[in-house]
């Protein structure tokens, strides 16, 4: 999983494949200046399944980067965090974005753990404790 507070110009909001609030309406993704941070992530996705960012405070939405097959495992998710602190712009409600990764079995030497025995899931817990926008990309 990588992390990145400035999100790239692949994060673009698509209702029929994002879950999770859209909320910070005038943003514009960085055109320039990412140095390819995503192509190159996606010729890891042995290594890396997800992109976190955050700097859209009114945002908390998960993807899977469209890609040529619906084959969510073998796909880049692209998943901002939530407006999580008392400071800076906008009044949303507080929370943050949670992940949970799961190994089964046993690993593969050097190679780390076999990609179909990972598994990994996210959602957002609000301040007031309530849980909203899970995001599965094993489930259909």
């Amino acid at each position: 999983m990588a992390f990145s507070h400035i999100p790239t110009q692949e994060f673009v909001y698509t209702e029929q494949q994002c879950v999770g609030e859209n909320n910070d309406g005038g943003f514009s993704p960085p055109r320039d200046g990412d140095a390819g941070l995503v192509p190159t992530l996606q010729q890891n996705l042995s290594n890396v399944f997800a992109l976190a960012v955050g700097h859209n405070h009114g945002n908390d939405y998960c993807c899977a980067l469209s890609a040529s097959n619906n084959d969510s495992s073998s796909q880049l998710h692209l998943c901002f965090g939530r407006h999580s602190g008392y400071g800076g712009y906008g009044s949303w409600d507080r929370g943050a974005r949670l992940y949970q990764l799961e190994f089964q079995g046993s690993s593969n030497g050097n190679q780390g753990m076999q990609k179909s025995n990972f598994a990994w899931k996210s959602w957002v817990v609000m301040e007031s404790g309530d849980i909203q926008d899970e995001y599965n990309p094993f489930q259909s």
